[in-house]
């Protein structure tokens, strides 16, 4: 009936584009599994997904407490998959924000990276970082060999690792 925790795994833009998001999403789900049996002292763990998404490596890796269900429109229908939600958007922006001093240009204090029509304008003009997923149509399209979008890529290094 309620959630009893919140869990958030990061996964990195360039993994997303190397194995796409629906893999990146059940590699993170199978992380976020490992992570709560470790931590936590759980006879059943039930994760409810939002979306329409199957997950064969989550089957595959034989969790026998872990149950998942995916819920088409969970977001709009279940109350914790929203606050999951909410949660997990607001650490992304946050996070966003954090990183939007080495890339001003960008203006990811404003927009979060979303794509606002002033950061679709800047992909085009400048390119895109080191940050951006390379496999969302927007990046592809906005690749650019300009290298004044690399000129703080050595202290993002830092950030990443």
């Amino acid at each position: 009936k309620y959630a009893s925790f919140v869990e958030i795994v990061y996964v990195f833009n360039r993994i997303i584009d190397r194995i796409n998001i629906n893999l990146s999403t059940e590699r993170a789900i199978i992380a976020l599994i490992r992570r709560v049996q470790t931590n936590r002292s759980y006879q059943k763990l039930i994760l409810l997904v939002d979306g329409n998404m199957r997950f064969p490596l989550v089957e595959k890796n034989n969790f026998p407490l872990v149950k998942y269900k995916s819920i088409v429109k969970g977001d709009k229908n279940i109350f914790s998959i929203a606050a999951a939600s909410i949660i997990a958007k607001v650490r992304r922006d946050q996070r966003i924000s954090s990183l939007a001093r080495y890339f001003p240009e960008y203006s990811w204090d404003k927009n979060k990276g979303y794509p606002t029509l002033e950061h679709l304008t800047q992909i085009k003009r400048l390119g895109i970082t080191p940050l951006h997923r390379q496999s969302y149509r927007p990046c592809r399209e906005g690749r650019s060999s300009n290298n004044n979008v690399n000129i703080r890529v050595s202290k993002l290094k830092a950030l990443q690792s």
